[in-house]
């Protein structure tokens, strides 16, 4: 949603990609959901890898993330990881240049203390994850991985708190409580109450409840929803949970 300097919502943008980066498409849509401009942005700092990624015209799943404050802004990534500022029609490589392997999962913006935190990041290179507060700062390695990670396909900030998060890979969910400097597993056992699947873990969503949850009234109290890879889902009450 694209606000105003009064924080009046005034359009939508809705972004696409394809099977590269040849093929993103930006759409703005006025509030009543009519169609205002279509643009198709190319990003030109590509590294060499992904450049021949693109020309080959193979598929590849795209780790991307819209700034959860600021809609105009992006991350996206696969051999290298480019943000831009304006919708993508510009975009630089802020990839750290410690990180080894591909992106493989970002999540972009968040608030703290009810204060915009647009440069708030997290990125994940297969088992391993990275966080930055600001541009300045740049991009940290967690001290503390998450433990046995595989690769992680999915990130999820609090949406009032970005330096709480969460994460899964195949069969497990991490979360970090101190803006991804360490991780801890949340994994329930197998067979537990409670318990998760052996495997097939996809993607987290994290929302905030204001209403009764886990049988306690607390506005602070999250639920995670997890997707596994067949596209099925379940919710994870965490009252009474200590992270």
């Amino acid at each position: 949603i694209v606000r105003n300097a009064a924080g009046e919502a005034t359009s939508v943008l809705r972004y696409t990609f394809g099977n590269n980066f040849k093929y993103l498409t930006v759409r703005e849509f006025d509030l009543n959901g009519n169609l205002l401009n279509t643009r198709y942005p190319t990003f030109s700092a590509l590294t060499e890898a992904d450049q021949k990624f693109s020309d080959a015209g193979d598929f590849n799943v795209l780790a991307f993330a819209v700034n959860n404050v600021d809609p105009t802004r992006l991350l996206v990534g696969l051999d290298g990881l480019y943000e831009s500022w304006d919708r993508g029609s510009d975009a630089i490589d802020v990839r750290p240049s410690t990180a080894a392997g591909t992106v493989s999962a970002l999540a972009y913006g968040g608030w703290e203390n009810g204060l915009e935190k647009q440069e708030a990041a997290y990125v994940a290179f297969g088992d391993t994850l990275w966080w930055r507060e600001t541009d300045a700062g740049g991009w940290t390695e967690a001290v503390t991985k998450p433990a046995n990670a595989i690769n992680i396909t999915s990130i999820a900030m609090d949406p009032t708190n970005w330096k709480v998060a969460f994460a899964v890979d195949d069969p497990h969910v991490y979360v970090t409580s101190d803006g991804g400097r360490t991780w801890g597993d949340l994994t329930p056992a197998a067979g537990t109450n409670g318990g998760l699947p052996p495997n097939g873990l996809s993607s987290v969503t994290l929302a905030k409840l204001a209403t009764e949850t886990g049988g306690r009234t607390d506005p602070r109290v999250a639920d995670l929803k997890i997707e596994l890879r067949d596209g099925t889902s379940f919710e994870v009450n965490l009252a009474n949970a200590t992270t």
